[in-house]
């Protein structure tokens, strides 16, 4: 009678463990989704390499595997359509007006995708890497 007891007790003791483990793992997963939401999981952001850390400590200690989301990968302009944009700019950038070397050349949108650009060839200028990286997403 007391071996039955303690091995109800056992059981109880174990469940409970389970539905805190499972808490634990949707409170995770919870974290993890804000942190998606809210750019936290970047390590530039001044909080995202704590929480990186911190995240994927408790992952590991319950035995899961967080990885941070990837960043989307920026479709590519198509070779002919590069093209088309020297031949009209040259070799000459459209936000400094300096001569650009063959090997600088980058393709900058005048107005960005992230605000709406397109990739016709009327939004499309010559750049230098420098300027179009200075120049980001603003217009």
């Amino acid at each position: 009678m007391a071996d039955e007891s303690a091995d109800r007790s056992s059981i109880r003791a174990v469940a409970r463990e389970r539905e805190a483990l499972e808490s634990v793992r949707q409170l995770l997963a919870l974290a993890v989704q804000i942190a998606k939401v809210e750019g936290l999981w970047a390590w530039g952001d001044g909080h995202g390499g704590w929480f990186h850390e911190e995240v994927t400590a408790a992952a590991e200690a319950l035995g899961l595997s967080v990885k941070p989301p990837s960043s989307p990968r920026k479709k590519s302009l198509a070779r002919s359509l590069r093209d088309a944009v020297v031949a009209r700019d040259g070799l000459v950038c459209g936000l400094c007006s300096e001569p650009v070397p063959l090997s600088d050349v980058h393709i900058d949108h005048r107005l960005p995708r992230s605000l709406g650009g397109t990739d016709e060839i009327d939004n499309l200028q010559v750049a230098h890497s420098r300027c179009n990286i200075r120049k980001g997403a603003s217009v």
